[in-house]
């Protein structure tokens, strides 16, 4: 076939059609045209080349905001942005895009902790129904004491 001096690289820039003269180039002197092609290949099989292929922002009839429409996993969707300027649409796909991605890699976006005066209540009917009487007696004195003091820190 080719000649022993011929390394793999150099079988491969053959092989994907580049011209006689770029076979016996070392692959620090590859071609424009080799290039190309390897950077083609990386695009199309990247770990999110699947499903991404442009950015599908469109405006339906009668309505002044943009829409987005993707594919992503095999799921279809499709959604207005509420937003009139197409660039702040483009952006708010590619956010939409990003935590469908978070979601498939396993990260996962924490919930904001409650506020204490929001908590407290439902807390303190837990600890009625689990724990003794005095134990619910001691916890709601601390937490109306706490309540107060919280709501100052909050405010000042």
């Amino acid at each position: 076939m080719l000649s022993g001096k011929l390394m793999a690289h150099e079988e491969k820039t053959l092989r994907s059609g580049c011209t006689r003269q770029a076979r016996w180039q070392s692959p620090c002197q590859e071609t424009q045209q080799t290039r190309t092609i390897r950077n083609r290949q990386k695009r199309s099989t990247g770990p999110l080349a699947k499903g991404r292929k442009t950015m599908s922002l469109f405006k339906r009839p009668n309505s002044p905001y943009w829409w987005y429409k993707f594919v992503f996993d095999g799921v279809r969707y499709q959604r207005s942005t509420r937003l009139k300027n197409k660039k702040a649409a483009g952006n708010a796909e590619s956010i939409h895009r990003a935590r469908l991605a978070q979601t498939r890699a396993g990260i996962v976006e924490r919930k904001p902790a409650p506020l204490l005066k929001q908590f407290a209540p439902q807390f303190l009917a837990s600890v009625k129904l689990e724990r003794k009487p005095n134990t619910h007696r001691c916890y709601s004195v601390s937490v109306n004491n706490l309540l107060p003091k919280v709501r100052r820190k909050a405010a000042g």
